[in-house]
């Protein structure tokens, strides 16, 4: 089975812009990716520059950093279409919702557990590209997979 999961950023009152995504089919080859931003933090609202200082607690990536933009043509050419991907969604289910915006053509649903009824990666295992929490997406996939295949 599939995992996606991602941190975010609000791009404006209602948009969320994927800050870092991590897509695992395979545990020993996840694809993951921390987004630079295609805007400066300077035209966002001022309630969008708020509620992104407290993201910045939350998952430990700042506005500024990442190692390329975010191109949704590039990631969708990733997803296999014939795949249904597990997603860790918040219960408003935002996350498919922002998932479904940006890949219409890719099936999510909701793993159906919380971040806080699965067991937590170990501290030794790092984000691929560095540490910053364990909020962090590639962790998120990492604690879906060893969730779903623990019932095998």
């Amino acid at each position: 089975m599939p995992f996606v999961d991602f941190q975010w950023f609000k791009k404006n009152d209602d948009d969320m812009l994927i800050k870092e995504i991590c897509i695992m089919e395979n545990v020993f080859k996840p694809i993951h990716a921390v987004f630079a931003p295609s805007v400066s933090v300077n035209v966002l609202s001022e309630k969008a520059r708020i509620t992104n200082e407290l993201l910045t607690t939350f998952h430990e990536l700042t506005w500024n950093e990442g190692t390329k933009e975010f191109c949704m043509y590039c990631i969708s050419e990733i997803f296999n279409s014939k795949s249904l991907y597990y997603v860790l969604d918040f219960v408003n289910g935002e996350k498919i919702n922002t998932l479904q915006k940006y890949f219409p053509t890719i099936r999510f649903v909701n793993y159906g557990k919380s971040k806080e009824n699965l067991t937590p990666v170990p501290s030794n295992i790092k984000c691929p590209y560095r540490e910053h929490g364990s909020n962090c997406a590639y962790k998120n996939c990492l604690t879906m997979f060893v969730d779903y295949y623990s019932y095998c």
